[in-house]
This record gives structure tokens, sequence and C-alpha cells, in this order.
């Protein structure tokens, strides 16, 4: 995503001719094109890289949340855990839509109520990319808001004057802060809402940033189920122990 979306911004614009010497001499676009339809082409194959990019992740997320819930369920089963009602096999839960996985999963790990929502409205923008051309349509709008809200966290740097007084990412560079400050980190929920029929814009720096929450709520979901494994470790370990000691005659 990044060389493509960098392509995409290159100025002066790179050649948008895939075979720009063919022995068969088949001209698949117009080889001359103005300065505005050269922009134009980088802009919307910036767009193409971005939808793709969308797709492919939230494909790949999908198959490792395929390999958690089957640790998990393999965990469960062995330690007679299985929850009621049982929730669905490995192979009942592949089919099931990334949504609805994080929901299964949520039964045999901790997912945070809050994942299951980023991922959901993740995938509703996938959607709009693959089945509306990237518009946004009625399966997307909420109910209450009427509007569809595409969510994901980053992290957002600010400082801290002594005073208390806040100083946002956006505002600080270039700027001289008199008494100094404390600079930190924190995580923040990112927003950005569309109307019906809208175009779903997904700038560089927000794929960067669902990238990296993606590897966020992945790497919660792989503790919770290490710390499972952890956990069903020890229990069979004292199991196993209370079987070797010699019993009393």
């Amino acid at each position: 995503m990044g060389v493509g979306l960098n392509s995409a911004e290159h100025n002066p614009p790179i050649s948008h001719i895939l075979a720009p010497t063919s022995q068969y001499h088949i001209q698949l676009v117009k080889e001359h094109l103005s300065d505005k339809e050269k922009v134009h082409v980088a802009h919307e194959f910036g767009k193409w890289i971005t939808t793709n990019g969308l797709r492919e992740l939230l494909e790949t997320f999908s198959i490792f949340l395929f390999e958690i819930y089957s640790a998990a369920y393999l965990i469960h089963r062995h330690e007679g855990t299985i929850p009621v009602p049982p929730p669905r096999t490995p192979t009942q839960f592949e089919r099931l839509g990334i949504g609805d996985q994080m929901e299964q999963l949520s039964a045999l790990v901790t997912v945070p109520n809050n994942d299951i929502r980023i991922i959901r409205s993740l995938n509703r923008a996938r959607n709009c990319y693959v089945h509306r051309q990237g518009r946004i349509g009625q399966p997307e709008i909420d109910g209450d808001t009427r509007s569809f809200d595409l969510l994901w966290t980053a992290l957002q740097m600010e400082v801290r004057e002594p005073n208390g007084n806040i100083i946002p990412e956006e505002e600080m560079f270039g700027k001289v802060i008199e008494h100094g400050g404390a600079v930190k980190l924190r995580v923040v929920e990112r927003n950005k809402s569309f109307a019906l029929g809208d175009e779903l814009v997904v700038e560089k720096r927000d794929m960067k940033e669902i990238c990296l929450c993606l590897l966020t709520i992945g790497e919660r979901l792989f503790n919770e189920t290490v710390g499972l494994a952890q956990i069903a470790k020890i229990l069979q370990e004292r199991v196993d122990s209370n079987m070797n000691d010699p019993k009393p005659v």
C-alpha cells in the first residue's frame, strides 16, 4: 500500500501505460494525457490501491482470527470448558463474516466491545468499495445517526504544559512553548462520518493508522489466547501432579 500510494502522489506523475512496447501493437489506453488527466489517473490509482489494500488487510485478519479461534476452541475442548450454548466449530467459524467472527471469538477469549465495533465498521467500508464503487449505501447507514461512521483507533501526540493546558498534535509543531511541557502519547478513537451516497474517502494517513489499529487488536487477541493456554497448562500440571502423588495405604 505504501509503494502504491506514494507512487500515486509522485510528481511528475508516473507513466500510466501498462505495456509501453507491445509486439502486438495493442493500445490499451491513449498514450498522451493532459496534465489534468494525469493527475486524475494518479488520484484514481491511489483510490484503487486503498480499496484493494483494505480488502486484503481484512481478509488476512480473518485468516488470523480463524487460527486464534481454532487454538482457543481446542483449549476449551481439552479442558471441558466449552460454553453453553457451545460456540461454532472452527469449520463453521471460517464461513462467518469478519464481524460475526469477532462476536464468536468473544465466547472463548476476552474481546473488547470496541474492537468488535471497529472491525464491523471497517468491514462495512470494505463492502462499500467492493459492491458500490466506494459509495455509501443503505446497508452501511446507522438507523439512529442516519450516517455511516468509519471507526479506528490511533496514537495521538500532544504536549501538556505545566499549567495543565493541552496542545494537540496538529498545533504543536513550529510552536514556541515558553515554559516547556511534557510530550505524551495516548490512544484516541478516530471517527469519519459519511452520508448516504457519499464517496468513502480514506486518506493515506488514515490507512496507516488503520493498519496499526488492526495490528494492536491482533496483539490483544494473541495475548489473550496465550494467557488462556498458560492457564490451561498450569491446571493440567496440577492434575498430573495430583495423579502422581503417592496414595496413603
